[in-house]
């Protein structure tokens, strides 16, 4: 059996200063924007910009770059004309393997699926030849330490950063501040809706504005205005950071890269604290039958938990339970002499009653 070949179109001269077959010093990334409430795809690079890195664009893919790639038969692909010759217009002169990374996920799907066991193969051996980049911890944000730190664990308390291997920040090592953003819009994807008000918690280090021992485990219970009011101090202060910008303009540093924070922020909440879903997570693998979905907790259930009539509770809008769910959480917290069971009751209440409000 034949393995399958993949193709970049027809061969090409090597253009002066590209480096020929071999790696180029600035390899392209591919950046999503959003235009008019849609997508849009555009092909760039990072280029060496003063004492930093900056980027310029090479290509704009439009909202469908599996446009450019065209399919003669089999299992083959290869790359429209019109991309190869944009590039070439640009100086670029790009590996064939460099390319198909970038286009993977815009390959039709049985193409992809059978060619994927021979894709990887030859990734591991391109990763083994690739020269490792290394840059030292100290030139990393901590803004971009914290990030990539939830992203891999899944922890708050940045303490933890200290134990990860320095080679983790090398990938940061050459890379425009726009090359690294789309780097973490990538990752921010596998996040879960629950997730992202404590990742929002975690990067911008709001925990440490918090004296109580429980600010790191269960921020749902700390005060919200005081919450939100250090949120966005701490939203403008990176805002005008420009260590951590570089010489992207002041513009587009909120639209184009913090917002997607400010809604994290408010428009998600807190998920269960981590006792409660280790508590369910434990009950179920300790029984030897599938277990019955739990009922969600009733009016009198949740009355009794708040403290408040269930009209009382229904009446209220998003805001207002929040406030009166974290100041019952502070009442009932195991760490303030309340008891698991009631903290945790709470809760699933308090997620119950949250359910299609707005």
């Amino acid at each position: 059996m034949l393995k399958p070949r993949l193709r970049a179109g027809p061969p090409r001269e090597p253009i002066a200063g590209s480096g020929g077959p071999g790696p180029r010093m600035n390899p392209m990334y591919l950046a999503r924007t959003v235009q008019a409430g849609k997508p849009r795809y555009i092909l760039r690079e990072s280029v060496p910009a003063g004492e930093g890195f900056g980027h310029r664009d090479l290509c704009d893919l439009g909202a469908e770059p599996r446009r450019f790639l065209v399919y003669p038969g089999g299992n083959a692909f290869y790359f429209a004309e019109e991309l190869l010759a944009a590039l070439e217009d640009r100086g670029v002169d790009p590996a064939p393997e460099e390319l198909e990374d970038l286009f993977w996920p815009f390959l039709e799907e049985t193409i992809r699926r059978r060619l994927e066991p021979f894709r990887k193969r030859e990734q591991r051996v391109r990763d083994d030849r690739r020269p490792r980049r290394e840059a030292p911890a100290a030139e990393v944000h901590p803004f971009d330490r914290r990030r990539l730190f939830f992203l891999r664990t899944g922890q708050t308390d940045p303490r933890g950063m200290e134990r990860l291997p320095a080679s983790l920040w090398a990938h940061f090592s050459g890379k425009s501040r726009d090359e690294i953003e789309q780097g973490f819009m990538d990752q921010e994807t596998g996040l879960r809706p629950r997730e992202l008000k404590a990742y929002t918690f975690a990067i911008f280090d709001l925990q440490r504005f918090f004296p109580q021992r429980y600010a790191r485990e269960s921020p749902q219970a700390l005060d919200p205005a005081e919450m939100d009011e250090r949120f966005l101090a701490c939203l403008c202060g990176l805002l005008e950071d420009a260590r951590f910008w570089g010489g992207l303009r002041f513009e587009d540093r909120m639209r184009g890269y913090l917002a997607r924070y400010v809604v994290m922020y408010f428009d998600f909440e807190f998920g269960p604290p981590p006792f409660a879903e280790f508590l369910h997570e434990f009950l179920h693998r300790r029984q030897a039958f599938r277990p019955a979905a739990p009922r969600p907790p009733g009016p009198e259930a949740a009355a009794e938990a708040f403290g408040r009539p269930f009209a009382e509770l229904q009446a209220m809008n998003r805001r207002q339970l929040t406030r009166l769910y974290r100041q019952r959480a502070r009442e009932l917290h195991p760490d303030r002499g309340g008891s698991h069971e009631r903290f945790i009751r709470l809760s699933e209440a308090y997620q119950e009653l949250l359910r299609g409000r707005r």
